[in-house]
């Protein structure tokens, strides 16, 4: 069975430390155990770290933040 496991993080694939190290983890869990949705604001413009996740069997969804009011 598949844990499914959701990243949420506004502007989340910038290559700063904190969204950094969720690509990075988001990346290299087992994906026969872990599905990872990845949800991240349609403000970033990293294409390749989109690449990089996409590569590695990580599902994108961008979300746009003006709809969705996530308290930080």
């Amino acid at each position: 069975m598949v844990t499914r496991v959701a990243v949420i993080r506004h502007n989340g694939l910038f290559m700063g430390g904190t969204e950094k190290f969720l690509q990075i983890i988001s990346a290299c869990v087992n994906h026969n155990e872990f599905e990872i949705d990845y949800y991240t604001t349609n403000e970033d413009r990293f294409e390749d770290r989109e690449q990089y996740l996409l590569n590695n069997d990580v599902n994108i969804i961008k979300f746009n933040k003006g709809v969705c009011q996530i308290p930080l």
